[in-house]
């Protein structure tokens, strides 16, 4: 455990700059869209009311999802939708019934309740789309992902704004492995960033958690770094924060999550 004047994690100066870049990409996507850094990380950008997404055609995953959560006083808490959808602006349509009987989970980047209570009933239903789900198996979607929702949420109750990227990542070694007779790629693990970008400074905390989780593991034991998921994911995130900063934060790895008081 970290001691009482040790930083979980350490705040960073940011410039002007990025605040547009944030503006630019629809105030959904901290610093700006990720940048391409190699084939298999081509992505289209879809705009939803709430959150952002990196389509791969390639791999019928979104590679990226971005969304903004802000404080809110009092959650009015909204019936789950009864039913995910395709999304029709995909070329490579993938449907709901794809994930039925494989052992995987519909899992969420952006997250239904969160969005919910926050932009609403049409907002809510957008995040179930299936270009905003990924394979998860169970002990991460309703363990240990649920567990870093949670988490996020309090962030941004406490701290008034916090920017989430989250995503897939794949293993370049291994032989792709679909859902079921989909076209679907089935990830090794799943990234989070989480971002708490006040008053012209930045931090950020960077997870990286396999699929194969058992379930009862805290957050804390994947936390790495934003140049490790950049690694593993071929996608630069964040483009216009300043080199220097950039070199400063992205290559922290937090001793902890942030405590909320």
């Amino acid at each position: 455990m970290p001691s009482a004047t040790e930083p979980v994690s350490e705040s960073v100066p940011v410039g002007e700059s990025v605040e547009k870049s944030t503006h630019e990409a629809w105030d959904l996507v901290y610093a700006g869209f990720p940048r391409v850094i190699a084939t298999e990380s081509v992505y289209e950008s879809l705009r939803n009311k709430a959150y952002a997404v990196g389509y791969s055609e390639l791999r019928h995953d979104p590679l990226w999802v971005s969304y903004r959560l802000g404080h809110v006083d009092k959650a009015e808490i909204l019936p789950r939708p009864s039913r995910f959808e395709s999304d029709r602006r995909t070329k490579n349509i993938v449907y709901p019934q794809d994930y039925t009987k494989t052992g995987f989970d519909r899992g969420h980047m952006a997250p239904n309740s969160e969005i919910a209570v926050r932009y609403g009933q049409e907002a809510q239903e957008e995040t179930f789309l299936m270009s905003n789900i990924v394979p998860q198996r169970p002990n991460l979607n309703r363990k240990v992902w649920e567990h870093l929702e949670r988490l996020e949420d309090k962030y941004a109750n406490a701290f008034g704004r916090v920017f989430v990227m989250d995503g897939p990542i794949f293993n370049p070694n291994a032989k792709r492995e679909n859902l079921g007779n989909s076209e679907v790629e089935i990830p090794d693990k799943c990234y989070k960033i989480i971002v708490d970008a006040e008053n012209g400074t930045c931090r950020m905390l960077a997870y990286m958690i396999p699929e194969d989780v058992i379930g009862i593991e805290s957050p804390d034991e994947f936390l790495t770094s934003v140049d490790a998921i950049e690694a593993a994911t071929s996608l630069d995130f964040f483009p216009a924060l300043p080199s220097r900063t950039q070199d400063a934060i992205e290559a922290q790895v937090a001793t902890a999550s942030w405590p909320v008081y």
